[in-house]
């Protein structure tokens, strides 16, 4: 169900405290039963099936220095994402970016679909629903003589979220370390829960104190072999700024989602209109 890995992959993850909520009997030193249910688990998400996943959050960056230039930042985020058994995505949803007093909204498509003629065709559509003159479209196909396949730079604000869902898909945190194209990162403290045959929750914070303090919070549930939701908060605070970041996600999965590009794509191949963002 993971389909195509278009952002970044999960930066350090990483909050605030939990308990067990329901979760069912700690498994975390039952190696045999984390591993029959992290198989089962990469089985299942690995099918190919339809799948909708809602994404809510935001990422906040604060100066303690205001410094002329340095301006408080907030990304807000209201996403779905959706995928079909023939691995074409789309996304869709809302964006809220401010910048010190500024303030702007968007709304935007994305849709990444494999098309017979022209191969893989991204069309990324940006909107704002307090500008009627703003509205940004890009359609870039596999085929075309140049580079390939391009993504906009919508891409850029929406590699959180999508990192997020990434990681949420397959239970990479059940071993003690995980393989990234980064290198070998170790696994924070962890627990796991299960109510039975195909659950599991992943519970994981770590806390830094010093002159750079960080805490996080991750929490991960999967239902019948296949992610259920989750949550993921942080707080990094150093000399210059804070950042504080909260993810939370909804997964089900849909057998007969198909996705199909807009009508009249191929008109924009090649055209943009566009007009500038909050930055």
């Amino acid at each position: 169900m993971k389909k195509k890995h278009i952002i970044l992959p999960l930066l350090g993850i990483a909050v605030l405290s939990s308990c067990n909520k329901g979760y069912g009997q700690e498994i975390t030193s039952d190696k045999a039963r984390v591993a029959e249910l992290g198989k089962g688990i990469s089985e299942k998400m690995n099918e190919k099936t339809g799948f909708e996943a809602h994404i809510v959050g935001y990422m906040e960056s604060s100066y303690k220095d205001k410094e002329p230039g340095r301006r408080d930042i907030k990304y807000s985020w209201d996403v779905y994402y959706h995928g079909d058994d023939q691995g074409n995505i789309s996304l869709g949803g809302g964006l809220s970016i401010k910048s010190g007093e500024e303030k702007a909204d968007y709304s935007f498509n994305l849709f990444q679909v494999n098309e017979p003629e022209y191969g893989e065709v991204d069309y990324t559509e940006y909107f704002s629903p307090g500008d009627p003159g703003y509205k940004q479209i890009d359609v870039h196909y596999a085929n075309e003589s140049d580079e390939g396949a391009y993504m906009d730079e919508l891409s850029g604000f929406l590699a959180f979220p999508i990192a997020f869902f990434d990681a949420a898909c397959f239970p990479y945190y059940l071993g003690d370390e995980v393989n990234t194209e980064y290198g070998t990162v170790a696994v924070p403290p962890r627990k796991l829960y299960s109510n039975g045959d195909g659950n599991l929750t992943i519970e994981m914070s770590n806390t830094k104190e010093g002159e750079n303090k960080s805490s996080s919070y991750t929490r991960i549930t999967y239902d019948n072999y296949v992610l259920k939701d989750a949550v993921f908060e942080s707080e990094e605070e150093n000399t210059y700024y804070t950042q504080t970041e909260k993810f939370e996600l909804q997964y089900k999965v849909l057998p007969n989602y198909k996705i199909a590009l807009p009508d009249g794509w191929k008109d924009h191949i090649g055209e943009r209109t566009t007009s500038s963002m909050v930055s």
